[in-house]
Order: structure tokens, then C-alpha cells, then sequence
């Protein structure tokens, strides 16, 4: 977005549709190294198993838990 002084996602999201060559860069740059986590089904299996268990364990009844 910002290489292409596109301030607004929507602005954006018309440029990928409007000019074919630039959806090859954005998929190139999308996956970068700190999203490999969200594709790591090793730490979602731990987080399953072992986190979120204890997480809701200890935490009231009927707050608002954020993550």
C-alpha cells in the first residue's frame, strides 16, 4: 500500500484489481517470516492441548477475555 501511496485498503484492494502484475508481489510479500506461527499446526495443537485450556481455567466466569 504504501508503495503505492495508497492510504485506504479499499484504495488498494482497486489497484491489485485493476493492474494484473502487482497480485504476483502481494502474494510474494504476504507471507512473510512472523505469519509462519499461524501456519505452524504444531502450535496451534499446543495451544488446543495445553494454553487455552488452562487460560479459561483460571480465568472468571463472564469477563471479557482478549488475545
Amino acid at each position: 500500500m504504501g508503495l503505492h501511496q495508497r492510504s485506504r485498503i479499499a484504495d488498494y484492494i482497486r489497484y491489485l484489481r485493476s493492474d494484473p502484475h502487482e497480485s504476483e508481489p502481494f502474494f510474494k510479500d504476504l507471507p512473510i517470516g512472523v505469519t509462519r506461527f499461524f501456519r505452524d499446526a504444531a502450535v496451534w495443537e499446543q495451544l488446543k492441548d495445553d494454553v487455552f485450556p488452562e487460560l479459561l481455567a483460571t480465568h472468571p466466569l463472564g469477563s471479557v477475555l482478549r488475545a
